[in-house]
């Protein structure tokens, strides 16, 4: 399980709940946060069966990575200046899932009871091992023995007390936290190349505390990595897009001497020398037709975050922007939620 990372892309998913107790599963569907979406199975073969047929990972680092060791037109020079790896990895690509109405109900975590006659919660596991879906198991005292057995040999993720002190925030907590593994875990070959490059903040302690406190400081439910140095496109609970673009020191002193280089204004060269302002250039398009003396429409005011490996610079873009997303094609949870 991949700990202490950022995922390319986190969104709300789908929590499939199965116990053949009909009656404990309408009841506790009925105290599940409202912002959760779930559906509930009563027999486990229709509950494999539905996974097998069903389960698709949007979330797939195959369609973004392309081996650099086949890229005849790369230099071995410039093959090391991506990421310092032998992986190409198509980041614009990621943010694309914004668009895809289907997403939240892809199931990332499954809440199963353990004692089913037909067939328990465990084999229901066993039989699901090759999804990379998260697994709860809920099991009573005569149970827990085995499900700490399952646990440590990794065949599930948690497992809860049906009748344990605080059932339903231990339930909801542990549903959050395999949600978020989930993404990472699916991520980590991904983020793991990324962070191999010096300038990444992607890796430093510090920024993922950062990163942590402005997702709650902004009740972002939504983002994706739209940039190597730790640039996200995020959506909060609203329905309202935020922009979080960092830099590292020595992308800021990169841009000022293409803006002294190519005879940019004082004030485009000011701004970013003094570290006042950062360029953030969207698209590869961006990069090569937007020229310097046009910067300034691209330079957003900044601040500074220390971390543990290198300084970064950071600013914060709310609300609609120029940055084109095509956002009336967006589909968002809350509709999403209201359609269930």
């Amino acid at each position: 399980m991949a700990k202490n990372r950022i995922a390319t892309c986190y969104f709300p998913t789908t929590t499939l709940f199965l116990d053949d107790g009909v009656n404990f599963l309408k009841d506790l569907s009925l105290q599940l946060d409202e912002a959760l979406a779930y559906r509930l199975f009563y027999e486990p073969y229709k509950a494999l069966r539905f996974l097998k047929d069903n389960y698709h990972p949007y979330v797939n680092p195959r369609q973004w990575l392309s081996d650099l060791k086949n890229r005849g037109d790369l230099g071995d020079l410039e093959k090391d200046e991506f990421t310092h790896s032998f992986v190409d990895i198509d980041i614009f690509s990621i943010h694309k899932m914004i668009y895809i109405p289907d997403r939240f109900s892809e199931i990332s975590v499954a809440v199963i009871d353990y004692a089913m006659p037909a067939m328990n919660g465990l084999e229901f596991c066993a039989a699901t091992s090759d999804l990379p879906i998260k697994k709860i198991i809920l099991t009573g005292q005569a149970g827990h023995s085995t499900a700490v057995r399952a646990f440590n040999e990794k065949l599930i993720d948690r497992f809860i007390m049906k009748g344990e002190y605080g059932f339903l925030k231990t339930l909801h907590d542990a549903i959050h936290d395999l949600q978020r593994d989930y993404f990472s875990d699916l991520s980590d070959i991904i983020i793991k190349n990324l962070e191999a490059n010096p300038r990444s903040c992607l890796g430093d302690p510090i920024f993922l505390a950062f990163f942590d406190k402005f997702k709650t400081d902004h009740h972002i439910i939504e983002y994706y990595l739209v940039k190597e140095s730790g640039c996200f496109l995020m959506l909060d609970e609203k329905n309202k897009m935020h922009w979080l673009i960092v830099k590292a020191e020595a992308d800021m002193q990169e841009f000022t001497e293409i803006a002294e280089g190519n005879d940019a204004s004082r004030s485009i060269v000011d701004a970013l020398k003094q570290r006042e302002k950062l360029l953030f250039l969207f698209t590869k398009e961006d990069e090569v037709n937007i020229s310097v003396d046009k910067w300034k429409d691209y330079l957003f005011p900044v601040k500074k975050l220390a971390g543990q490996f290198n300084d970064y610079y950071y600013a914060v873009i709310d609300g609609p922007s120029k940055y084109d997303v095509y956002p009336d094609k967006i589909h968002f949870y809350k509709d999403h939620l209201k359609k269930m």
